[in-house]
């Protein structure tokens, strides 16, 4: 599984209708960086721009009270930069996922999916076909329902007034069906949204492809926070 890094905009209830948001995002230089961004808002999304290079809509539902999507940019320049996002809406939420090790070699999504409908449960299966997918999820409650995420899903900040929502990510470790579930407080017209991201080859899948030695060493260990980081030594003499 590849670690990522979250970064949460929020505009909160307002009352007024905003034109764009802008916040600076600060991009590290890693491999095979992708960044994604989920959109809850009342009202849907109509661009984004990192330092003026835009960002390709993936996927969106736009038929519940509120509108969900997620936007992607590979390989962004690593730099400190501004994230612009046109829309007009009166409250909305943005998660900023920059994940690292992600297979770019073609498209980076294994699957996404949306659906909308009312109910007390914001419910979306998406199918994976990679073992270790990383699942980006967003979902638009519209009005008076707040929104939590089912087990599993790591929740990023959620949103209340206007227009009520959340967003997050899970890992899917077995290829197969994937349910993207969101428990309201309330009923509501929801708007959902998935997508899997593609990683690169395990480290198991890469021994299988060395001659020599295939059993790794580990050379160092550091841990910083929640990621503890393991540098492998290969022979790979033929």
């Amino acid at each position: 599984m590849f670690p990522i890094e979250v970064q949460t905009i929020d505009t909160g209830d307002n009352g007024v209708a905003l034109g764009s948001v802008t916040k600076t995002i600060t991009v590290p230089s890693l491999p095979d960086l992708v960044m994604y961004v989920t959109a809850v808002a009342a009202d849907s999304v109509t661009a984004m721009t990192f330092g003026g290079t835009a960002l390709t809509k993936i996927v969106e539902d736009t038929d519940g009270d509120g509108k969900a999507s997620i936007w992607r940019l590979t390989d962004p320049t690593p730099s400190t930069a501004t994230l612009s996002i046109s829309m007009s809406s009166i409250s909305s939420t943005f998660g900023v996922f920059l994940c690292p090790n992600v297979d770019t070699s073609s498209t980076p999504e294994d699957t996404y999916g949306n659906t909308s409908g009312a109910g007390a449960a914001a419910a979306l299966s998406i199918t994976t076909t990679k073992p270790n997918d990383l699942i980006i999820a967003a979902v638009s409650s519209g009005l008076g329902a707040t929104v939590s995420p089912d087990t599993g899903m790591n929740q990023v900040t959620p949103i209340s007034g206007a227009c009520t929502g959340n967003a997050g990510y899970q890992y899917a470790v077995t290829p197969g069906t994937q349910a993207i579930a969101w428990t309201l407080g309330g009923s509501a017209n929801i708007s959902s949204v998935a997508l899997a991201v593609k990683h690169l080859k395990e480290i198991d899948q890469r021994d299988s492809e060395l001659t020599g030695t295939t059993e790794p060493s580990i050379s160092s260990v550091t841990q910083d926070d929640a990621v503890i980081s393991l540098v492998w030594t290969y022979d790979a003499t033929p």
